[in-house]
């Protein structure tokens, strides 16, 4: 198991009613199963938002490998006025 580090944003920390969390994963788990995981937290609000998501301030793709103690913001679209 590891443990991950999320930055909540925008649309996500409010769905979330969190800015940060802790969340125990499998080893080798991917963005794109962290992803799932987060959704299912709250599907209502989540599913089919897109979220760009860096890890340690990196933007990476849904395949990419998560470590323990990595530290993943999670980031919806941007909106503005």
């Amino acid at each position: 198991m590891i443990t991950i580090h999320t930055r909540n944003f925008s649309l996500v920390r409010d769905a979330l009613d969190t800015s940060k969390m802790d969340i125990q994963l499998d080893n080798r788990e991917t963005v794109g199963g962290l992803l799932q995981k987060v959704r299912v937290m709250n599907r209502q609000k989540l599913n089919g938002l897109p979220i760009r998501v860096a890890v340690n301030k990196t933007y990476v793709e849904e395949s990419f490998v998560l470590k323990d103690q990595d530290e993943v913001a999670l980031i919806p679209p941007v909106s503005g006025g």
